[in-house]
C-alpha cells in the first residue's frame, strides 16, 4: 500500500518527504519505527501508517534469519 497523499495538502500541490528508520523483524514486519526528518508534518502520519502495513523479506546470513535496521526517505509527489 502506498502512502496516502493528505487531502488538505493536495490543493496546494506540496511536495514532501518523510525520512524514516525502522527494524525489519525476523517475521518481515516493520517495528521500532522512528521518523528522522520530514519536510512537512502533514505527511508523517500517512507515511508511518503505510509503512506499518508493508511486509518485507527478512534479512539473512549463513542460513539464519535476522532483524535489520533500515532507513528510507518516502517521497510525496502529487500525480
Amino acid at each position: 500500500m502506498n502512502p496516502v497523499y493528505p487531502d488538505r495538502m493536495r490543493q496546494s500541490g506540496v511536495k514532501s518527504f518523510v525520512d524514516i528508520v525502522w527494524i525489519v523483524g525476523i517475521d518481515g514486519k516493520p517495528t521500532a519505527i522512528e521518523v528522522i526528518d520530514s519536510s512537512h508534518m502533514a505527511f508523517v502520519d500517512p507515511a508511518v501508517d503505510a509503512l506499518k502495513k508493508w511486509k518485507f523479506r527478512p534479512a539473512g546470513k549463513d542460513g539464519m534469519t535476522m532483524a535489520l535496521k533500515v532507513r528510507q526517505k518516502i517521497m510525496f509527489n502529487q500525480k
